[in-house]
């Protein structure tokens, strides 16, 4: 094996070795991130220029009210319109920042490219999906305050996130912060034992990990703070009716943010549970090679496991059920 190569081994009847020049590719590579990021990008355009039209814009308010259980007056679609599409842009902005920032991160023109370790896909995705959550959160703000009529309802008491966000988000996200902190914290203490031999391209993963599972861990802390301030701030001023929407898309931004954390949370665990598998010595291979393939599926299934009990709770409508009965499209 020379320098500067790729080798492919194929093996049947016999086998044979095929030298890939580096140069060949890691164009190759290039290309395909190039063609895979121009799709992307023009979903994400087209999706922004379809918020400007007004049968999409109905359908979005439509939808909405059907997943949070909410009757939808006349009067308030417009300014129903104006709140879901600016989220849909912002979350289209959020997305273009996040995928800048992967770019950055990956920098694929660079030979050889900057590694990460396996810490590079979850914190690649993390980027992604963090910036369309926070930039719809963004568009969601930048419409607040829309004065609807001159009748304007105020709320006695305070709510708090528990009013807003159904028991089992906020339990998944506490889960997927506490396994974010701890799996990668055990990581970074079995590669310090004496014993432990994981490759250096996975060793590398170990401090992105832990940084990773912080941020999602600080991000799961600042929770409550985040819905007592939008909850202060209303999205719409108005009515009895304006001040239920208000709360429902207040209770969409947490709820994205509650997903955020269980995602990101999710996949630095994961990661460092793979990585710990590989923390072994070379005589331990098929017993690392079967903890890295159990740990996979099990995690894939605990996942699924997890969004299956969340999601047949119907979260969506949690504030219908506990603050605004009387809205109900359906009731229950």
């Amino acid at each position: 094996m020379t320098a500067g190569t790729h080798i492919i081994e194929l093996v049947g009847a016999s086998t044979t070795v095929v030298e890939i020049p580096s140069e060949v590719f890691f164009t190759g590579v290039l290309v395909a991130f190039t063609a895979g990021g121009i799709a992307v990008v023009s979903f994400l355009v087209i999706t922004l220029v379809r918020t400007w039209r007004p049968r999409t814009r109905e359908r979005m308010v439509n939808s909405h009210a059907l997943r949070a259980n909410l009757v939808v007056p006349e009067d308030l679609r417009p300014a129903l319109e104006h709140q879901l599409a600016m989220r849909v842009r912002g979350g289209v902005l959020g997305s273009l920042v996040g995928l800048a920032a992967v770019l950055m991160l990956l920098r694929p023109w660079e030979y050889p490219p900057p590694s990460l370790g396996l810490a590079t896909g979850p914190i690649s995705l993390g980027l992604a999906f963090l910036g369309t959550q926070m930039g719809a959160i963004a568009g969601g703000m930048l419409a607040r305050r829309s004065m609807l009529s001159q009748a304007v309802v105020a709320r006695v008491t305070p709510i708090s996130i528990a009013d807003l966000v159904a028991p089992a988000e906020r339990r998944m996200a506490a889960v997927a912060a506490c396994v974010a902190v701890a799996l990668p914290a055990l990581l970074l203490v079995v590669l310090s034992l004496p014993l432990a031999d994981a490759p250096e391209s996975l060793a590398l993963s170990a401090a992105p990990l832990a940084l990773l599972g912080l941020a999602a861990g600080a991000l799961y802390l600042t929770l409550p703070a985040i819905a007592d301030r939008l909850a202060r701030r209303r999205a719409l001023l108005g009515d009895a009716a304006a001040l239920a929407w208000s709360d429902a898309l207040t209770a969409q931004s947490l709820r994205d943010l509650h997903w955020a954390v269980a995602y990101i949370g999710g996949l630095a665990g994961f990661s460092a549970l793979m990585v710990i598998g590989t923390a072994v010595s070379d005589d331990s291979a098929v017993a690392s090679t079967i903890w890295i393939n159990v740990s996979a599926y099990a995690s894939i299934i605990l996942l699924l496991v997890m969004v299956a009990l969340v999601l047949v709770r119907s979260p969506e409508r949690h504030v219908q059920r506990t603050l605004w009965p009387e809205f109900a499209i359906n009731p229950q």
